[in-house]
């Protein structure tokens, strides 16, 4: 009876042993979740402002990374080199992106990250991007100019006066 149980636990773990796969899952790394972008902008006309976000690959294989704006985020935002590229072992990479917008507003935007190992299913990170688009009116910039101007030939004229011995009576 007692080697009948025994031959049973030991078939039952060799069985056990056969149907467990191995686990094995993809690291996936982005930094910032969340970011909020300020930027100055003239109705009508395009500003632009850069920021990026850092990817990592922390898997003991190479991956594939890709960057996917979403919504209307795709026509505002342009990447300064590729968003598709592979990320070696233990590797990282800043990427960096222009948004460029031509309206004030509050924009609240989606970029997506994914990260592909060939054969297996992707794995996406999501990255909430806030963009506050301040309206600035441009004839403002020429009035501060004027007056800066104006007041740097004061001060040069206040030096002047002080360094030549000050003012004669």
């Amino acid at each position: 009876m007692k080697l009948k149980l025994g031959f049973f636990i030991i078939f039952s773990l060799f069985v056990s042993l056969l149907l467990v796969s191995e686990a094995d899952s993809l690291l996936v790394y982005l930094r910032p979740p969340r970011m909020t972008i300020r930027m100055n902008v003239t109705p009508g006309k395009y500003s632009t402002s850069q920021a990026f976000l850092e990817v990592k690959n922390h898997n003991n294989y190479t991956v594939n990374v890709e960057f996917i704006p979403q919504g209307d985020f795709v026509d505002s935002v342009a990447f300064d080199e590729e968003s598709k590229f592979d990320l070696e072992p233990e590797e990282g990479r800043n990427v960096s992106f222009v948004v460029k917008l031509n309206q004030p507003g509050i924009y609240n935007e989606t970029m997506l990250v994914t990260y592909l190992l060939e054969g297996e299913n992707p794995v996406s990170l999501q990255a909430d991007i806030t963009i506050v688009a301040n309206e600035v009116d441009g004839n403002n910039i020429l009035k501060y100019s004027i007056i800066g101007f104006i007041v740097l030939v004061i001060i040069v004229i206040i030096l002047f006066v002080f360094l030549k011995g000050g003012v004669k009576k």
